[in-house]
């Protein structure tokens, strides 16, 4: 939380300050909490977060002394999804001066030296195989007319959640069909997309423990010409995953370099990401009182990017198209989002079917 960025001669740098002072800002209301709440969030979003000041910053907004919300402002790259529970739990520990009752955790530093130690030839050696002879695959981009300004793309789809088929679980499945839309749009048979990874199964003491950014954007690639059955494509993405986990450490620009011909400027094209409902449950605060997580998500920039966000529920699936308008207008992702579903419900319902019969669902 300590964490700054900054520019230096072109280069970006984190830098961990050894103290910072952060003051609380309180805010009184007569309105609606959640609103006002809101509001602040999407200001707050807009902060540069390479300002070279500290970005955390904590707000609390009262309505009456028994309604309030207690924003923790933080960038991305400074905790990911697994971070939230332990915020969560440091703060009632904090609120309760329970001081004693934290466990023993590992540090992002040590997180870092882990990574930073076994970025080996055997690594790079993997990701060049499974990479060679692929190119990123990207979604057109258009330049934008002289009468027209940029604009973010955020539509959201809901649909049945497709059932687990045997040995496979949901992302893989959801892995699956968005290859298959992906190779439809494109009319390609071999594309490449970015999958974002909790690289906390690497084997550090206590990794699980440690309040900081441990994912990753690993390419994962699908050759559809290899496989026959929506069944096999399933099988083969499980198995490409399941062998990168020991690599999935290394990051993308490292890939990049190292284990690839590709232009030294090359992108993910297209990033799925997903995400779990999170933990709702309340933890309970000395006097009586409760805190509960709630979670607001800033603006992401995506002028030449696509980003897939899949969010299984109680029996729903939620689809997220995040982009711009440079790559697709609002309907198109909208149709999009509803795509990856009624394909990944189609797979789960037919999974031995020949992929050559299955069509690409658009309406």
């Amino acid at each position: 939380m300590r964490t700054v960025f900054i520019k230096n001669q072109g280069k970006l740098f984190q830098v961990v300050l050894k103290s910072i002072n952060v003051p609380l800002r309180y805010i009184h209301t007569k309105e609606s909490l959640e609103p006002v709440w809101r509001s602040i969030c999407k200001v707050d979003s807009n902060k540069d977060v390479l300002s070279g000041e500290p970005l955390v910053k904590f707000t609390l907004i009262s309505r009456s002394e028994t309604e309030h919300i207690f924003t923790v402002r933080l960038s991305h790259a400074q905790y990911d999804g697994s971070s939230r529970p332990i915020i969560l739990r440091d703060l009632v520990t904090a609120y309760n001066q329970d001081i004693h009752s934290g466990p023993v955790c590992a540090t992002f530093p040590d997180y870092v030296y882990f990574c930073a130690s076994n970025r080996s030839k055997c690594a790079f050696n993997f990701w060049k195989d499974y990479l060679q002879g692929s190119v990123m695959t990207m979604l057109p981009c258009s330049d934008l007319q002289a009468n027209q300004v940029s604009a973010d793309i955020h539509e959201i789809a809901f649909g049945d959640l497709p059932s687990a088929l045997e040995d496979i679980t949901i992302p893989t499945l959801i892995n699956a069909a968005f290859s298959f839309v992906l190779a439809s749009l494109t009319k390609k048979d071999d594309v490449v997309f970015g999958v974002v990874t909790n690289t906390r199964a690497i084997p550090l003491p206590r990794v699980h423990t440690i309040l900081g950014p441990c994912i990753n954007h690993n390419p994962l690639r699908a050759r559809l010409a290899q496989v026959w059955s929506v069944i096999d494509l399933c099988r083969l993405l499980r198995d490409q995953y399941a062998q990168s986990q020991q690599f999935c450490h290394i990051e993308f620009s490292d890939i990049l370099a190292k284990s690839t011909d590709w232009p030294s400027d090359t992108k993910l094209g297209c990033i799925l990401n997903h995400l779990g409902e999170g933990d709702n449950s309340s933890l309970p605060l000395k006097g009586g009182g409760i805190i509960s997580d709630s979670f607001a998500m800033g603006r992401i920039d995506l002028q030449d990017q696509l980003l897939i966000r899949a969010i299984p529920g109680k029996g729903k699936l939620q689809v997220q198209v995040l982009t711009s308008n440079r790559i697709m207008d609002s309907e198109q992702a909208g149709l999009l989002a509803k795509s990856l579903i009624d394909t990944a419900n189609a797979f789960a319902m037919s999974p031995e079917a020949p992929l050559s019969s299955m069509s690409f669902l658009h309406t």
